[in-house]
């Protein structure tokens, strides 16, 4: 490992939470370079200085550097599932407990170029017709400055409108000769500032950023690490009001967020519906901190009054007090599924045989919230799910976080080619299907991508030799027999496929 880069690499996480996988190294030493002409700071330890000093230079580097670092790509109403579910549930429900203050408080965090937060501001206006005025807060934040400055503006390609109906794109959006951009009163609804998850903190009153209803974070967790992940997991907690909600993106809130969340560590309680987990603050969770404080100023016991995480132990109130209670109906429905952990991932893979992935992803996501212990099996079966569904940047988090629970498994390797290669990055992919190979030498569809591989590239005599240790394989396995990723043909079928093409080379 380069060490200067493996420098550039801890000072980048620990300022943005980013964390930069083996794989993007190469991309990071050419972002590295770009910065380094920019600067005219010949030498990389001049610019790590400046990056690790305090004042104004250093500060506008940060915001140049994050430029070249983030590259969010987003589009409206994303994920249908989780827009229905907050169409439909969520703030419905919102409304009904605010009915007597008409106010809502709404935090898109990581917006990126802002189609979250005004997909969510035209949602809340069909939904308020008959409700009568409301104050809205809707509030988006982003690291990247230059994302934000295309919020504001709000002007988007059709590519940023794939899913959203014509009828919804004439309603909202005034349409310019190579791209629409948001009505005006939309736009006004919403305001965007820059805001850097790790570094910054909250609650913060003044950005707002307090008693909130509602905290959308969404495809910014599968770049952090699970340290960095818990803690802001804790200051959204801090910044809800009891009752209020936190949406992440699919499988994002993993291991040990979900554990902290379980024990009560984090006072959240993590609600399971059709479309998707999301993270609620309980109202009774006040009711328990008070409990809690009296008696231990009572027993003469420091309390400490942290916004960050009120920590609450099943018991920690009293044998039969109200705290203890509430602990209880929290772990209560995380024992029950943990206990059936095995049986629901088996539920999740026949729901992904039928081909039906966003149902088998809900279903493994609750595996994956309550239990650990399967870990490595769920986030393979969501990488496939969200790889069919052309999710690939989920797929891909997913099929790492596989490969962390399960590196000496050939499986996610031979996956995780697969959604390399489909991204461009043939060399890799042929490194990570001979590891695959190198773990289970009778992978056989390793043998045959690498050979699809081979064959592009005019190897034929490579491809011949992966096609041929394919074939030996083959040959010990039962002919009525279908292959992962290969079930179109019987092992019979296969051979006789192979041996056409052998017969041609």
């Amino acid at each position: 490992m380069d060490s200067s880069l493996e420098k550039f690499c801890r000072i980048i996480q620990s300022h943005t939470g980013l964390l930069v996988p083996d794989h993007d190294r190469p991309y990071l030493r050419e972002k590295l370079t770009r910065r380094l002409q920019a600067t005219r700071m010949g030498a990389e330890e001049l610019y790590l200085a400046l990056l690790t000093a305090d004042g104004p230079a250093t500060e506008a580097e940060w915001r140049s550097l994050v430029l070249e670092l983030t590259t969010g790509e987003s589009y409206f109403f994303r994920d249908t599932g989780q827009m229905r579910l907050l169409q439909e549930v969520i703030f419905p429900e919102l409304f009904r407990v605010r009915a007597q203050e008409r106010a809502l408080r709404v935090w898109s965090a990581g917006c990126s170029t802002g189609e979250e937060p005004y997909s969510l501001a035209i949602m809340l206006r069909s939904l308020l017709p008959g409700l009568g005025p409301w104050q809205i807060l809707l509030k988006g934040t982003d690291i990247n400055e230059y994302a934000l400055q295309k919020a504001r503006e709000g002007r988007y390609s059709r590519w940023a409108f794939r899913g959203v109906s014509d009828a919804l794109l004439e309603r909202h959006f005034i349409r310019g000769q190579n791209e629409w951009q948001v009505e005006k009163s939309i736009r006004d609804g919403v305001s965007y500032e820059r805001l850097n998850l790790i570094k910054e903190s909250y609650p913060d009153a003044g950005r707002g950023l307090y008693d909130l209803d509602l905290i959308v974070c969404r495809n910014v967790f599968i770049y952090f690490s699970h340290t960095d992940i818990a803690r802001i997991m804790a200051q959204f907690a801090a910044s809800l009001r009891p009752g209020g909600y936190i949406l992440t993106g699919h499988a994002e809130v993993q291991q040990p967020v979900s554990q902290l969340v379980a024990s009560g560590v984090l006072p959240l309680v993590a609600r399971q519906f059709p479309d998707s987990v999301i993270f609620q603050r309980p109202v009774e969770e006040e009711v328990s901190k008070a409990l809690l404080r009296s008696q231990k100023a009572a027993a003469g016991v420091d309390v400490v009054r942290t916004p960050e995480v009120v920590r609450k132990r099943a018991g920690g109130v009293g044998e039969r007090g109200v705290g203890s209670q509430a602990a209880a109906e929290v772990k209560a429905p995380v024992r029950a599924v943990a206990a059936t952990a095995e049986k629901r991932l088996q539920e999740a893979r026949l729901l992904f045989d039928k081909g039906q992935y966003g149902e088998s992803i809900r279903c493994a996501e609750l595996v994956l919230t309550l239990a650990s212990s399967v870990s490595g099996e769920v986030h393979l079966l969501l990488a496939r799910a969200y790889a069919n569904l052309g999710e690939v940047v989920q797929a891909e988090s997913c099929c790492r976080e596989a490969l962390r629970h399960r590196p000496f498994t050939a499986e996610p390797h031979f996956v995780l080619a697969n959604l390399v290669h489909d991204r461009g990055d043939t060399e890799q992919a042929k490194a990570l299907l001979t590891k695959a190979l190198y773990l289970d030498r009778n992978h056989v569809p390793a043998y045959l991508q690498l050979a699809e591989l081979y064959q592009a590239e005019g190897a034929l005599e490579r491809a011949k030799q992966m096609r041929l240790g394919a074939l030996d394989v083959l040959h010990g396995l039962p002919l009525a027999n279908r292959l992962d990723h290969y079930e179109e043909w019987t092992v019979k079928e296969l051979v006789e496929q192979l041996e056409r093409l052998l017969g041609q080379s």
